[in-house]
């Protein structure tokens, strides 16, 4: 008998599980360099040439099916071939597994027609990895012969893997929720998915929402505010299950619960903190670059009772950036990454600020509060490039019929001490800044202001439009400081200067800047 060299070999892997059958493979290979390792499940398998005994016998004893999926075991093994009976009376072929008792044995009486298709099949229980020994017997000794081809088929199966163990939680500080567990002992294991709800009975058929963590040893796991929303102070329920290579699932986790909750530091360093209630606010995590106005309120009561408002369940479900008392108090409810809830269909882009009073007492409206209120308007606007004019800081009537803040708010006032005297917070000490001039244009006077950043020889110059210099306001020494001078639109002489564009230029050390004024009778 003699076993045909160069013959192909079909080898097919196919998976039941979940189930599904899934036809992995059936790539064509040589019988001389028998190996295949499939991409799914990492088992390799490798089939060698046959060899012949002393007795004639055929046998390939090392059909090795070994890899990561140590798990896989065989629900059943096929072999198929094509013999040319002609000349082979009485053969035999066997197939088995060393660890097993069963034998898959087809036997050839002789009865047979030449070119025949047969096939044999054994059952085994054990692992996948291992070697199958595939035996040809020539029982006539005699007889001459070959096989056509074979086929060697495994089918297996793969129970899900084991639930994740140590699933721990905790709060952070930026309105998300952080997740870790142990690595599953699996070695295809490749990754998780976490379900999540406000409801106990939280499961992966019953969530509120989920997510896949992909990959192995990747056993922590985020929650950002969804779609659904994450929200501060709420308890949810948290349950995770492993996935391996193969689509499987695995029972759930130890069911852990706990809340997100927001920074406890205010994104104004001058500002205290107190949360508004989660309902009466957007937890957004909106991108600072759609922050284009700052919106004005009168809160139409007192201080503490507005923080109370907002910081408590309320019917309207509103809440404002900040609260500032008419002492100059300020207090932030609501981070400017989230929404807060004071300006209808514009709170996407905007921060409100609301001030302690009512609209019609002006006694409310004390320097304190303006400045203060300035101040944190100016560090906002310098945040997100905000332009420092009655277009981008507005009035909540300019976006409502509310008649809010009232025709008793100075906003000629407001709009000074922002424009006047606004430097960023690291430039009022370190760095030399001249403002624009306020109002600009203007008529009678305007306010110039500027920082000196070491003391040293400072000059505030205004120039005509043909480069003559018409004006000298400071010409001196001056200490690190911020400066304020006004311009009354008159010359060194005294004499009032006609309408038209002039410059005013700043020079101090080394720094130099020049802004544009426009004079108006």
């Amino acid at each position: 008998m003699k076993l045909k060299r160069g013959s192909l070999l079909w080898l097919t892997i196919i998976w039941i599980g979940a189930g599904c059958i899934l036809l992995l493979c059936s790539n064509p290979i040589s019988a001389t360099d028998g190996e295949y390792t499939d991409s799914r499940t990492n088992l390799h398998l490798f089939i060698p040439d046959a060899t012949e005994d002393s007795c004639g016998n055929w046998r390939s004893d090392t059909i090795n099916v070994t890899g990561q999926s140590s798990r896989a075991y065989v629900t059943s093994v096929d072999v198929a071939f094509t013999i040319d009976h002609t000349y082979l009376s009485d053969l035999v072929v066997d197939l088995w597994h060393p660890d097993s008792t069963e034998h898959g044995i087809w036997d050839n009486d002789g009865s047979y027609s030449p070119y025949c298709e047969e096939g044999i099949t054994v059952f085994n229980g054990k692992s996948v990895n291992g070697k199958w020994i595939l035996w040809v017997c020539d029982c006539g000794q005699n007889d001459t012969g070959y096989f056509e081809a074979w086929e060697l088929t495994i089918y297996y199966t793969i129970p899900p893997p084991s639930a994740p163990t140590n699933l721990t939680v905790s709060g952070r500080g930026d309105g998300k929720v952080s997740l870790s567990w142990d690595v599953a002992p699996e070695t295809d294991c490749d990754g998780y998915y976490a379900y999540w709800d406000t409801d106990s009975t939280v499961s992966t058929s019953n969530c509120l929402d989920s997510a896949y963590v992909p990959g192995r040893t990747n056993n922590s796991y985020t929650v950002n505010p969804s779609p659904y929303g994450l929200h501060n102070g709420v308890t949810y329920d948290f349950v995770i299950t492993t996935s391996d290579w193969s689509g499987n699932r695995s029972s759930e986790s130890n069911k852990v619960n706990g809340a997100p909750h927001e920074s406890m530091v205010a994104d104004y360093p001058w500002a205290s903190w107190v949360p508004a209630y989660w309902e009466n606010y957007t937890n957004m995590n909106r991108s600072y670059s759609v922050i284009d106005t700052v919106v004005i309120h009168v809160a139409q009561g007192y201080y503490q009772g507005t923080i109370d408002e907002f910081r408590y369940e309320n019917l309207g479900h509103v809440s404002a950036h900040y609260v500032i008392s008419s002492s100059g108090a300020i207090t932030q409810m609501v981070h400017h990454n989230n929404i807060a809830h004071h300006a209808l269909g514009h709170n996407n882009q905007t921060i409100g600020i609301e001030h302690e009073g009512f609209k019609d007492s002006a006694q409310y409206f004390t320097d304190d509060m303006y400045r203060e209120s300035a101040d944190l308007v100016r560090y906002i606007c310098h945040l997100y490039n905000i332009p420092k004019d009655t277009f981008h800081i507005i009035g909540h009537n300019k976006i409502s019929t509310k008649p809010c803040p009232g025709t008793l708010w100075n906003w000629k006032k407001y709009m000074r001490l922002i424009s006047g005297t606004y430097a960023p917070e690291e430039e009022m000490i370190w760095d030399y800044y001249l403002s624009q001039n306020y109002p600009n244009p203007f008529n009678a006077i305007t306010s110039i202001n500027y920082n000196v950043k070491t003391k040293g020889k400072v000059n505030l110059t205004v120039y005509n439009i043909l480069g003559r210099k018409v004006r000298t306001l400071v010409n001196q020494v001056q200490n690190l400081n911020r400066y304020e001078v006004i311009w009354d639109g008159r010359d060194d002489s005294g004499k009032e200067l006609s309408t038209g564009i002039y410059f005013c230029r700043f020079k101090a050390g080394d720094f130099e800047e020049l802004k544009k004024m426009c004079f108006l009778k």
